[in-house]
């Protein structure tokens, strides 16, 4: 009986915010029909997490297996993390994009201090920065 309470009242919350965030997100589309333009902030994770967390400790098992559903009906959880794992996508490709440069320069680098045109060039630039003149008074 308390699981059961437990699980219908995780249920409701999650259902009141899981149908604020599909009334805001359907709200977005009245401005196609001539309405005045709103604006809508979702909900992040609350229904999604709530109605997983109400699936997962009901007392019928056949609910338990469908707890990751809540998490995709809802537009505040869904988009949220349909957004993080693009950014998460993009952030790794850049980094691997930018260390994959970085290790081109650092070799490159490497291979044109080798070279002795390079060394004379640097030593003679070097010299050059302590010349007399520079200090004369």
């Amino acid at each position: 009986m308390i699981a059961w309470a437990i699980t219908v009242g995780l249920a409701g919350v999650a259902l009141l915010a899981i149908g604020s965030n599909w009334a805001g997100m359907l709200g977005l589309l009245r401005p196609l029909r001539g309405a005045a333009v709103r604006s809508f902030s979702p909900i992040p994770l609350i229904g999604g997490v709530l109605g997983a967390a109400a699936l997962a400790s009901a007392p019928v098992e056949m609910l338990n297996r469908w707890f990751w559903l809540p998490l995709l009906l809802d537009p505040g959880t869904g988009l949220y993390l349909l957004a993080l794992a693009g950014s998460g996508i993009r952030h790794a490709w850049t980094a691997r994009v930018a260390a994959r440069s970085r290790a081109t320069e650092t070799l490159r680098a490497s291979h044109a201090w080798r070279t002795p045109a390079f060394r004379i060039r640097a030593c003679a630039k070097y010299a050059r920065s302590f010349s007399p003149r520079r200090y004369a008074t």
